[in-house]
Formats: C-alpha cells, sequence, structure tokens
C-alpha cells in the first residue's frame, strides 16, 4: 500500500513537472506570435504615413497581454520553471538595441515595489472598491463584495475570496472587453495618469479609461501592479541580474531602476563607479550578536567602536546647489530636514560636495542630552523659532563621496573605515548640539568592548556600534564587519526585541475618544518573530506568535498605532502566515488579527527577561513585556527571527547571573504601572496553586463577551424578566452527550 501511495506521487510530480514545462513553452510561443504581430502592424503604420517610426518601435508597443500571460504563468509554476519563464521574456524585452526608456518601463511595471519614481498612488483595497464601483455604476452588493474581499459571507458560492484582485476580476469580468489591445506603454501612461490624479473625480476617469481598453485578466494584473504585490514569487535581484551583472550592485547604491536602465544600455558595459549623487544609496547594516559571538568575531582585530543613537539614520547629498536628506528606506525627507539642518550642514561641512552617513536626533539644548525617538517630526516642523527646549542634531558617522573645493572627487566608499573617518575629521567643523562627528575609541579586547559599553548605558545610550577598522562601506549589507551590542545583551532587557503586530485585543476599559470604530478599543497587541520570510509574497511567510504587549504607548502613540493599522485588520479567521495549529486560551487569542504581514508595524520591545511558555508556538516568552517605541522606519521583514532568538536564549545563563547582581542591587524595579498592566494571563498562570475542580467555578473579572462589546443596548427591547438574579453554570456532561 505504501509503494503504491509513493507511485502515485511520483506520478504527480512528473505530470506537474509536464504541465509546467507546457507553461514555458507556450509563454515563448505566444511571445513571439505577439512580436509577430506587433512588427507587422509598425510596417503597416510606416508604410501607411510613409515616416519613420523607429524610434517608437520595440517592446513598449507590444500588446501587455504578453506580460499578463507572463505573470499568470510564473503565479502557477515553481522553482526552476520560473527562471525558464523569465529567461524566455528577458530575452525579448532587454535584448539589444536596448532603449533606457523601453526597458525601464518593462522593469518597473515587472517589479513595481522597487519603483520609486512613479509616485504615490495612494490607493489601497477599499479605495479601489469604490473607484471601480463609481467607474461602472456597480450596485451595493457588488460594492461590498470587492470591500469584503476577506469575507466569505460576502461571496457568492464558488467565488473567489482572500485575494482583492481576484475579487475584482470576479465582479466586473461581464463588464469588460475580450479581446486585448492596449501595449504596455499605454499602461504605462495609465499608471502615471492615476499617480497625477488630483481627486477621486480623476482617479475615477482613470478607471473608466483602463475598463474600457483592458480585458478583465489584465485588469486584474495591473491591480496587483497598483498594490505593488504581483505575488509571482521574482525576487528583484533575481530580474536585474539577467539585465546586467552589475545591476543589483548598480541599484543598491542608487535606489533607481531608471539610472539602472540608463547605465546599462551596452550589455558588454563594465561599472566603473556606482555612486551617483541625489540617488539614494542603500545603507549599510550592522549585525545583531550576542556577546559571546561578538567575542569571537573581534578576535585579534583592530576596531572602533561608536556610540548607538536612537534616532533616524539619514544619508545627506549636497552640491552648491542643491541640499536632499534620504531615509534608511531612501525615501526622500528633504521636506522634513532642510529648513533646520540645511545650512548648518553647508557650514560645517568643508566640501563642495558629499555624501553623508548619520543619525539625526533631538537633543535637549539645555542639557545636550539626547530624546527619545518620536519627536523628530514634531521638532523638524517646528517653526517656533523662540523654542529653547529642543533642537535637531546631526551625528554623522560615514562619508560616502567628496568633492572637495579643489575639484578634486573621492568615491570613499572601496575605502577602508580608518581612511573615512580620518577624512570626515578634517572636513568637518563641529557645531556643538546641530553636527557633530559621532565620537569614537579604538579598541583590542573585548574587556576593553564592554568597558566603553558600560559607559554608553551609564549615558542612558541605546548600545555601541563595534567596526572593524579595515571594513569598506557595502550598501545593502548586514555585514559582520559592523555589528551592533544593545542593552538587552548584558542588561537581560530585551529592547532590541523587533517584533511585528499580527493581532489585536479589545480592552476592558475605555481608552477611545468619540468614535464609532471598533478598532478604536484595541488597547494590547500580539506580537510575532519570523520563522520564514517571503518578501514577495509575505502572506507566505511563517510569524510565530510571542508575546502580548500592551504598555510603553502614550494616548498619542495608541492613537498613531491605530489609525496605522485600521484598514488592515481580519475578524475570527486566523490569516494563514500564523501556524494553524495554535490555539491559545481565551485570554491569549486576539479579537483581530492583520490580513498581512507587509501591512503591519515593528515594535521595539522591551522586557525583563525570556521566560518559557506554553503559550506560544515560540515556547519562550517575555516577562514584563512593554512597547519601548514603534519603528515606523523599519520594513515588516526586519523583525526579529527564531534564529536570534536561539542566540539569545543560548547566552540566557550570562543575563541571568548578571540579573541576580542588579536584583541585589535594586536596579531592576518595577514601576507601578508595570504591574498593574503585566501580561494577566502570565500573572494568573503564576498565582495558580491548585488545578480548577472539574466542572466548578472560579473568580475572574466580568466582562462582556467580546462579540458583543460596543453594542448600543438602547436598542435593544426587553422581553422578560425570566433570569433576573439567576447565575448560568455550564457543566461538563458525559462523552455520550453533546453539550
Amino acid at each position: 500500500m505504501l509503494q503504491d501511495n509513493y507511485l502515485d506521487e511520483e506520478i504527480q510530480d512528473e505530470d506537474e513537472e509536464i504541465r509546467e514545462q507546457k507553461e514555458v513553452h507556450e509563454f515563448a510561443r505566444e511571445i513571439k506570435e505577439k512580436v509577430e504581430e506587433t512588427n507587422k502592424l509598425n510596417k503597416e503604420q510606416q508604410d501607411q504615413q510613409k515616416v519613420n517610426v523607429s524610434s517608437t518601435v520595440g517592446p513598449i508597443r507590444v500588446k501587455f497581454d504578453v506580460l499578463r500571460c507572463f505573470f499568470d504563468r510564473m503565479s502557477k509554476v515553481r522553482g526552476k520553471k520560473k527562471s525558464e519563464l523569465l529567461d524566455v521574456l528577458t530575452q525579448f524585452f532587454f535584448k539589444p538595441p536596448r532603449i533606457p526608456d523601453h526597458t525601464y518601463i518593462i522593469m518597473r511595471l515587472i517589479i513595481p515595489f522597487q519603483d520609486r519614481d512613479r509616485g504615490v498612488y495612494k490607493l489601497q483595497e477599499k479605495n479601489l472598491a469604490k473607484l471601480f464601483r463609481l467607474a461602472l455604476g456597480l450596485s451595493d452588493d457588488d460594492y461590498h463584495r470587492m470591500a469584503n474581499y476577506k469575507q466569505a459571507s460576502m461571496q457568492p458560492y464558488g467565488a473567489p475570496v482572500g485575494d482583492f484582485p481576484m475579487v475584482v476580476h470576479n465582479v466586473i469580468k461581464d463588464y469588460c472587453r475580450k479581446d486585448s489591445i492596449i501595449t504596455i506603454s499605454e499602461v504605462d501612461q495609465l499608471l502615471d495618469n492615476l499617480v497625477k490624479a488630483q481627486d477621486t473625480k480623476e482617479q475615477e476617469l482613470v478607471i473608466v479609461d483602463l475598463i474600457k481598453v483592458c480585458t478583465a485578466d489584465e485588469i486584474l494584473w495591473i491591480i496587483r501592479i497598483i498594490l505593488k504585490d504581483l505575488k509571482i514569487g521574482l525576487k528583484y535581484e533575481k530580474l536585474l541580474q539577467l539585465f546586467h551583472k552589475d545591476a543589483p550592485e548598480y541599484y543598491n547604491a542608487t535606489s533607481s531602476l531608471k539610472e539602472v536602465c540608463k547605465e546599462f544600455v551596452d550589455i558588454n558595459h563594465t561599472l566603473k563607479n556606482v555612486l551617483r549623487i541625489f540617488h539614494a544609496i542603500k545603507p549599510m547594516l550592522a549585525a545583531k550578536k550576542s556577546p559571546e559571538e561578538i567575542r569571537k568575531l573581534i578576535e585579534g582585530k583592530e576596531l572602533l567602536v561608536e556610540t548607538k543613537f536612537d534616532g533616524e539614520r539619514i544619508q545627506c547629498h549636497f552640491t552648491p546647489e542643491v541640499i536632499r536628506f534620504f531615509t534608511r528606506n531612501s525615501n526622500d525627507y528633504t521636506y522634513l530636514y532642510k529648513d533646520k539642518l540645511g545650512d548648518i550642514v553647508r557650514q560645517s561641512v568643508q566640501a563642495q560636495c558629499a555624501i553623508l552617513d548619520g543619525e539625526i536626533i533631538v537633543v535637549n539644548k539645555e542639557t545636550g542630552d539626547n530624546v527619545r525617538f518620536g519627536l523628530n517630526k514634531t521638532v523638524a516642523l517646528s517653526k517656533d523659532v523662540n523654542d529653547d527646549a529642543f533642537g535637531l542634531c546631526y551625528k554623522i558617522f560615514d562619508i560616502l563621496y567628496l568633492k572637495t573645493y579643489q575639484g578634486q572627487e573621492v568615491n570613499t566608499m572601496s575605502a577602508p573605515l580608518s581612511t573615512r573617518r580620518s577624512l570626515l575629521q578634517r572636513i568637518i567643523v563641529p557645531i556643538p548640539n546641530q553636527l557633530e562627528v559621532v565620537q569614537a575609541a579604538t579598541i583590542k579586547s573585548f574587556e576593553e568592548l564592554i568597558q566603553q559599553f558600560d559607559m554608553a548605558i551609564e549615558r542612558n545610550q541605546e548600545g555601541i556600534i563595534i567596526k572593524q577598522m579595515d571594513s569598506q562601506y557595502l550598501p545593502n549589507e548586514r555585514s559582520t564587519k559592523w555589528v551592533k551590542m544593545k542593552g538587552d545583551y548584558v542588561e537581560n532587557m530585551t529592547d532590541n526585541c523587533d517584533l511585528l503586530v499580527i493581532g489585536g485585543y479589545f480592552g476592558t476599559q475605555s481608552h477611545r475618544v468619540e468614535t464609532f470604530d471598533e478598532f478604536d478599543r484595541i488597547t494590547h497587541f500580539l506580537m510575532g518573530l519570523a520563522q520564514k520570510i517571503d518578501k514577495n509574497q509575505p502572506t507566505n511567510s511563517v510569524i510565530l506568535p510571542f508575546v502580548k504587549v500592551g504598555t510603553g504607548f502614550t494616548d498619542n502613540e495608541l492613537s498613531t498605532i491605530r489609525n496605522k493599522l485600521r484598514n488592515h485588520w481580519i475578524k475570527k479567521q486566523k490569516p494563514n502566515y500564523i501556524p494553524q495549529n495554535w490555539n491559545p486560551g481565551v485570554n491569549d487569542r486576539p479579537d483581530v488579527y492583520i490580513n498581512n504581514p507587509a501591512h503591519s508595524i515593528i515594535f521595539e520591545v522591551k522586557a525583563a527577561e525570556i521566560t518559557k511558555s506554553n503559550t506560544f508556538p515560540t515556547d519562550y516568552t517575555l516577562r514584563f513585556p512593554r512597547c519601548y517605541k514603534t519603528r515606523m522606519d523599519k520594513d515588516w521583514y526586519e523583525m526579529m527571527t527564531t534564529q536570534d532568538l536561539s542566540s539569545m536564549i543560548n547566552d540566557s545563563q550570562y543575563t541571568k547571573n548578571l540579573k541576580k547582581k542588579n536584583d541585589k542591587e535594586g536596579n531592576d524595579k518595577q514601576t507601578d504601572d508595570e504591574v498593574e498592566n503585566e501580561d494577566r494571563p502570565m500573572r494568573q498562570a503564576k498565582e495558580r496553586k491548585q488545578p480548577l475542580r472539574k466542572g466548578g467555578a472560579h473568580s475572574k473579572q466580568i466582562t462582556i463577551m467580546t462579540e458583543y462589546q460596543g453594542l448600543d443596548p438602547r436598542n435593544i427591547t426587553k422581553e422578560s424578566n425570566l433570569f433576573v438574579g439567576c447565575e448560568f453554570y455550564i457543566v461538563n456532561l458525559e462523552e455520550d452527550y453533546n453539550k
């Protein structure tokens, strides 16, 4: 019997392999036919008009249906076959002679998430549902199907559920044309028009134009492009590598697909200088290691130790005419920081042009102490010139490019850190509490490192960064040449647990303003860490519930968090990225879940210690957790991983001993607020001395069932006083009976 099962599985695998190979061959045939059709039309146009149209002949005049076929097939095949499909596509679209404008259009449609030049659509699923309703005059039922695409109860039997583009496709398919006429360039232009639309009416007109010229299948994929989530399992690095072997490196240095396409017109071009001023360079990142791992890494090496500041990582590019500021995610924050820091940078940095890397923090002007992260935007946008309390300070720790007053240009990224630091010291005239070079100490032993760390903690800093003196600046790499060490490693305070919000709990006390939105009742959050991360299809990731957090927020911070996540909650149904075999008790089961990890945010969570737990699939949780700060500047996939957790657990003996020492010295006391808001299920587990009697009742806070909280009882009609004064007990019956 077992042998028969194995044979059946082998036959199924062979059938799947044949089907996928057929998909590749079919696509190769289709793209060839489409190209021949396009060339024929171009020739006819040229003959009829008797003009040279060669400037518009090329891949972008091919029908968008080619990309639609590619996307369809990529979503159906696996592994090696995906690469084969991609090869077929790129052999046509990226073959010589390359026209940068054409290749750029193809690139930004295939990897829309990496396209930072088009602008922001400002459209999510609900907004798009409204636009399609307006454009087609759809019924309320059709609109609610799209707006509530995740709810199976809103969809007809057999209709798709959970995938917004698929639901829209199912709703509008009878309204769309059946033949494909729109070209790739026309789709690109319509998307540009959608970004430029000033209001809902203009957006509606673009959707109307889209419906006139697209099939329902094409609209499905255009919606995915708008949402920047194709769900085809394609990594952007793979596409760039096929475009040119140096393209990934160049993209990391410019954050621009347009620049990549302009640079590699010639497929034999050799990249000599990856740097382009005013194109954000992906920052080099520091690896996170335990003290014992750090001890091994630094052995026998000369190191530089810098203070790790609690601010915003900012890259500054400037020339005599222009200055721009970029975040770690390549977002342009010039509007935010130019007014307060633009003149300061020019005054302090003795150079004609430069690219600087550093941290912008908020400082107390009177004491010079840096203030907890979160005030940057408030201080930057403040118009009060007489505000003497807080100011911005740019703490610079690296230089990536320099052009001297004499016109000499130097790309310093390939130079060792020691050279770059020396250069910073020579060209920067510090302006106290406004622009300073980050102070650093040279060390050669682990003991010296611990001394530097202790001093940073005493100064109430976040920790230290340890850098090897010979390290080059490697864009978009988390290299062990740079390592960060934060307070949790030595003080046993896990203030560097970067955890992702995956669930929410409604509070029993009111924290809300006058509102009818039930999500304003969320006061606690379920936090998770990653077992598996899939950047291309985030819902295919595996994220393990780890801890419940409900303290550490101000009212304003909690309001900001609610607003950020408001449109991304789902009820009851556990999303696929959370292990389906996790069945928590009533107190630990979230009332709502985040629909897609990519829509969530990271909390930096601080706690007293890591403890064993049967509540969560990690087998561990945090004791006395609190949100230290929200990390809106981090991407969802930068959360803590199970590997990170293992490293912290393996080092627990070291931190445990130190915690005992701190307890004796009275340095590990909880505040009253922390005790009051401690995670309730964990406290009950500790207090419970005896098992509960089977079928018995026990003391517990009486609350309304979650699904009935927030209802207005004024509209409920009382039918009878039958149960006044009664108590209800649920009795465990014999196995022969149903409850």
